[in-house]
């Protein structure tokens, strides 16, 4: 390829395209980011969750530690992400999802920051953009 042809195939990319199709390949990644910030008692902000209540360790059998909102699963289970625009969301579709997210001592619950928002950045949608330039424009990426 020329430079005049690379020129050309840059100039022309439609980088919006390009973006909004790497979130769009990225959303079920994401959603499962936000379960493990949830698994390891983290807040999406990345404070921690408060700690499990002694009655809550000794009589329901939860473990010490940080609160991890997986009672039953279902919750976590139904986290989905969309995107709207050049906006996501994301939530779950179960039942306690509005007590949860109303709810100050675990609010903010869904959203990315610290170390998993670089997790999904790196794992996921650097990728996905990689690949969508690569297919636009012809340009490889080194790892």
């Amino acid at each position: 390829m020329t430079i005049t042809g690379l020129y050309n195939k840059v100039s022309t990319m439609d980088t919006s395209k390009v973006i909004d199709s790497a979130f769009d390949q990225t959303l079920e990644k994401l959603a499962d980011v936000n379960r493990e910030r949830m698994n390891d008692g983290v807040k999406a902000d990345g404070s921690i969750m408060p700690n499990y209540s002694p009655v809550s360790v000794n009589v329901f059998g939860y473990p010490p530690g940080p609160i991890k909102l997986k009672a039953t699963g279902a919750f976590q289970a139904k986290i989905g992400v969309k995107r709207k625009g050049n906006v996501l969301s994301t939530e779950s579709s179960d039942e306690k999802n509005f007590m949860l997210e109303s709810t100050e001592r675990y609010s903010p619950i869904f959203g990315t920051s610290g170390s998993y928002k670089k997790q999904f950045l790196d794992e996921a949608l650097r990728p996905a953009l990689n690949k969508g330039i690569t297919l636009a424009t012809g340009l490889k990426f080194g790892k």
